[in-house]
């Protein structure tokens, strides 16, 4: 069997192309400077439980603008993926609840999702590959060509475990247009969203019990979808080589 060679548009090298790759690199790692040290104060007040309280209380405190600093900071969150993607969302119930915590969330990882869609159409695979590990990418390759593309990756997005933000990146270099990617993304990531601002909320609340209760019912749901993600991804890699 032949493995099956992952397709990517070609791009012609030029001057003006390596300068606006060097340019949207040095505005990345800038970007990511700034906000770790404007979230630096709050991620240490965050080790004590009196220090969560401050930090909760001063981004309420800022209103709109302190919800729009936690957008900036899930869609970072989105764009590098360093930080879990729980935590924020975790934090997005404990400052805002349920509700108004998944909204304000799904803001920030669809203009996330859109950033990355650009970025990765403008920069080319042979700039991402500098951060992603080629071998990510080919796991992913049966979705080129793949008339049950949007079937499949509302699967992916749905199932806890699986790779959403390396899937974020490939996405650029299948058939799917960005607004049905969007639409896709964003429905199936309801159900994982708004049990983390869930928790968080009960957490800011004083519910210990039930939002443990929560986190030990997403840790077991996503161990489960850990396992089918493995053979999801093991079935259809074997197809791809076929």
């Amino acid at each position: 069997m032949e493995q099956t060679t992952l397709i990517v548009p070609k791009k012609k090298s030029n001057t003006f192309s390596s300068i606006y790759k060097f340019s949207a690199l040095i505005i990345i790692v800038g970007l990511i400077m700034g906000i770790g040290l404007m979230a630096l104060p709050y991620a240490q007040q965050f080790l004590s439980e009196e220090g969560r309280m401050l930090v909760v209380e001063s981004l309420r405190d800022k209103g709109i603008w302190g919800m729009m600093f936690f957008v900036v900071i899930q869609i970072i969150q989105v764009v590098i993926f360093i930080i879990p993607g729980e935590a924020v969302e975790v934090l997005a119930g404990m400052l805002y609840g349920t509700w108004w915590g998944y909204i304000v969330c799904q803001i920030g990882l669809t203009i996330g999702s859109v950033i990355i869609f650009y970025l990765v159409k403008g920069l080319g695979y042979d700039f991402i590959k500098q951060f992603i590990n080629e071998s990510k990418f080919e796991k992913l390759q049966f979705l080129q060509n793949n008339k049950k593309i949007e079937k499949l990756v509302f699967i992916l997005f749905f199932i806890p475990g699986t790779p959403k933000d390396i899937l974020t990146y490939f996405i650029p270099f299948t058939d799917l247009s960005l607004s049905k990617f969007l639409l896709i993304s964003f429905i199936a990531r309801v159900p994982a969203v708004i049990s983390s601002t869930f928790a968080g909320d009960a957490l800011q609340q004083g519910k210990v019990g039930t939002s443990v209760i929560t986190f030990i019912v997403v840790g077991i749901v996503s161990a489960v979808g850990i396992w089918i993600n493995r053979k999801f991804m093991k079935q259809h890699s074997k197809v791809t080589a076929d």
